[in-house]
């Protein structure tokens, strides 16, 4: 992945009149790479990891778990600060995910803690973390359980955790 942008932004920089703002929405990758890239002048980057529950990540991101264990990609996260710099990396959230396995968040309240101390640990660590909401699509791992729909978060999940964000 990180070869791929890099071919962009090669070939951007060498198009454009001018040096644009470069971000990339990515998976965790070595640290090499993400230096590679911002030498390549890559501005900001956004290391897509989900959710920040070490028990949950194995079974809602087994993609993610296979590519690079939990501790990885966190660290991964504090890579790109120590490359990028504070207030250039970013990773996103999907709130009320950790809701939907049978082993996940019993709670529309756990779900929310957990999202906040997740929230809590990036900005400790120079991440800005944000969040968009569960969806339930035909063909996603938990779409076609219409059980599931039942799990989603009320807007209560929504507002508090967007308050914990700002706090």
């Amino acid at each position: 992945e990180a070869k791929i942008y890099f071919d962009y932004i090669d070939e951007l920089a060498g198009a454009a009149s001018y040096k644009p703002n470069l971000t990339v929405h990515t998976q965790a990758m070595e640290r090499k790479d993400m230096q590679r890239l911002k030498d390549a002048g890559l501005d900001a980057i956004a290391i897509q990891i989900v959710l920040i529950d070490p028990r949950l990540f194995p079974e809602i991101c087994p993609g993610k778990a296979k590519h690079m264990p939990y501790e990885r990609w966190l660290e991964c996260l504090q890579e790109a600060v120590e490359i990028f710099g504070f207030g250039s990396v970013g990773s996103q959230f999907i709130a009320g995910l950790s809701l939907m396995p049978s082993n996940g968040h019993k709670t529309w309240q756990d779900g929310r803690d957990a999202d906040s101390e997740g929230y809590r640990w990036m900005i400790k660590n120079g991440v800005f973390p944000y969040s968009t909401a569960t969806r339930l699509e035909r063909g996603a791992i938990y779409g076609e359980d219409m059980s599931n729909f039942e799990k989603l978060p009320p807007t209560e999940y929504h507002l508090d955790a967007a308050l914990a964000h700002h706090e």
